[in-house]
Parts: structure tokens; C-alpha cells; sequence
């Protein structure tokens, strides 16, 4: 029984350490515009598709029952009242933390995941134009302000000059790790404390859920 045990636990462990260390490769392909809007996310773990998103639509169908129309009302209603709790929340966790703290290895955190995820390949082509050819010069001045920081090979923009268009097109390639990524939030984690303000926020709803569990008892 104990060797059964073991041998479970033992092959875990080894199939963890595969899913952390194993590269995971990603493929996204768009389409954007007038005519059609597509994009396809796909991830492959060890060569074998795992997860696929897929969508394209021409057109977009409105339904106009009352019954539609109130339930997606009630919906909206709920989803508001959730990111007013959760703006609430974060606005107390400012007031009791120094969040001056944070900024610096947020920083670092946002710009090490992005090393580990970012495209290894892609191509992306822009069409862009405004009716006032004025803010399409303005657009072309930001764009080839640009030459150096981006791959003109790799990004491509199309300008019209007298009409209103916004279309994009394109694929990014890439692959990442899961272990780098965990490291840096465990370090991120470590380095700011925010372990103690979980273990805080973990075990105050614990202590409140025993206390309603309590008083419920005693009624």
C-alpha cells in the first residue's frame, strides 16, 4: 500500500515538473475589419493541441425580446455591483498599504513575464485612415517617430488619406515556460510582503465565516 502510495506521489511530482518546465507554444491569427472580424487562439503543450479558441462572425444578430432584454439587464446590474465591491476593496488595500512599494517590483514583474511570453514571430498590417487627412499625417508622424523601436519588416502600416478605415491583420507566434513565470510571481510576492496581506485576508474570512457559523449555533 505504501509503495502504491509513493509511486502515485512519485509520478505527480514528475508530471508537475513537466508541465513547469515543458514549453508551451502559442498561435493567434486576426483578421479585423469591415468585412470581417476573425481571430483563432490555439496552445500546444508538448507538440499536441490542448486549447482552441475560435471566432468569426460577419455579422452580429441582435435580439430584441423584452425577456432577452431584461435578463442582460439584471446580468449588467450584477457585473456592476461586482466592480464596485472590487474598486472598493482595492481602494482600501491603497489606504492601508504603502502601494509606493509596489510600484518598482510590479515593474519588474510586468517586464519579466513579458520577456517569457512575448512573440518569437509575428506579422501585423494596419490600414488606418480618417476623413481629416490631418490626424492621418499625425498618425504617420507617430509611426515613423517609431523607426528603430519597431521591425517595419514585422509591422506594417497602410494609410488612406480621405477616408475612415481601421482594419488589422496578422499572426504571433511564440512559446513560453511555466516555471520562470511562477518564479517571478513567487518573487514578487516574497519581495512585497503581499504574502502576509493574503494570509491576513485568508484568515480573517476564515475566522468571520466561524464566528457567523458560531452565532448561528447560539440563536
Amino acid at each position: 500500500m505504501f509503495n502504491t502510495i509513493l509511486m502515485i506521489l512519485v509520478i505527480l511530482l514528475i508530471l508537475l515538473v513537466m508541465v513547469l518546465i515543458a514549453p508551451i507554444s502559442y498561435r493567434i491569427k486576426f483578421n479585423y475589419s469591415e468585412v470581417e472580424k476573425f481571430y483563432c487562439i490555439k496552445l500546444y503543450f508538448l507538440g499536441i493541441k490542448v486549447y482552441a479558441i475560435d471566432s468569426k462572425s460577419d455579422k452580429t444578430d441582435v435580439d430584441k425580446s423584452k425577456d432577452k432584454v431584461e435578463t442582460q439587464e439584471k446580468v449588467e446590474a450584477k457585473e456592476e455591483l461586482k466592480k464596485e465591491s472590487k474598486f472598493s476593496s482595492f481602494i482600501t488595500f491603497i489606504r492601508e498599504n504603502n502601494v509606493t512599494e509596489y510600484i518598482g517590483e510590479t515593474w519588474v514583474l510586468i517586464r519579466s513575464i513579458l520577456s517569457q511570453v512575448l512573440p518569437k514571430d509575428y506579422n501585423i498590417n494596419f490600414k488606418v485612415g480618417f476623413e481629416d487627412p490631418y490626424y492621418t499625417g499625425n498618425l504617420a508622424a507617430l509611426f515613423y517617430s517609431l523607426d528603430g523601436l519597431i521591425r517595419k519588416d514585422r509591422i506594417q502600416l497602410d494609410l488612406f488619406w480621405h477616408r475612415e478605415v481601421i482594419a488589422a491583420q496578422g499572426y504571433l507566434y511564440g512559446r513560453f515556460m511555466l516555471a520562470p513565470i511562477c518564479f517571478y510571481l513567487l518573487r514578487f510576492i516574497q519581495k512585497t510582503g503581499l504574502y502576509i496581506v493574503l494570509f491576513k485576508k485568508l484568515k480573517g474570512g476564515s475566522n468571520n465565516g466561524y464566528d457567523r457559523n458560531r452565532n448561528g449555533n447560539n440563536v
